[in-house]
């Protein structure tokens, strides 16, 4: 007579050891995830999965956010762009973007290039080729975006798609308290 059915053992059957291991949570803030996101969101804002490559971009999209640059689209009429510059100035004074803080500061809140034309785009690209630069955009992606995406995404106990979702939505709508912000 043949074996029965619950006498044949499984072919793909799961392991049972005498102690499970603890199971190690993995966000989107593992590096090998995280650099799936940051090509996903240059995809989104450049076309493009070479997200480094974006450092030095800038246009004004007519967005009426003024210009939009870098790494995660930086603009000048929201603050971050403000912020950015700012943090790149005081770890590098006398930088090439220096000069433009007061005019970064005047057109917050609008789409103005007041002070910025003709040379900001010119003087953002030959930013864009200094490592401190690249970093600077790097920690204020994180410190803005990215941090605070995962961090709410985890405590709100969502995986790693979830957090990036919400990574994607602090990037496309900001992180404040208006109606179409992620808050």
């Amino acid at each position: 007579m043949g074996a029965s059915l619950a006498a044949v053992p499984l072919l793909n059957a799961p392991r049972v050891s005498a102690a499970p291991r603890a199971a190690k949570a993995v966000g989107l803030d593992d590096p090998a995830k995280k650099e799936i996101a940051m090509k996903l969101v240059s995809s989104a804002e450049n076309s493009s999965l070479d997200w480094k490559a974006q450092y030095k971009y800038i246009e004004d999209i007519g967005d009426g956010r003024g210009y939009t640059a870098g790494i995660i689209g930086f603009c000048s009429g929201t603050g971050d762009m403000l912020d950015l510059v700012q943090l790149y100035t005081d770890r590098k004074p006398g930088n090439v973007l220096a000069k433009y803080l007061p005019a970064l500061r005047r057109v917050n809140g609008t789409d103005s290039h007041a002070g910025l034309d003709p040379n900001f785009p010119r003087d953002w690209r030959k930013a864009a080729q200094d490592t401190a630069f690249q970093q600077a955009q790097n920690d204020e992606r994180d410190r803005v975006y990215f941090n605070p995406a995962v961090q709410q995404g985890k405590a709100d106990g969502l995986g790693v798609l979830g957090q990036f979702t919400y990574y994607d939505a602090i990037v496309m709508h900001g992180d404040g308290d208006d109606p179409t912000s992620f808050r």
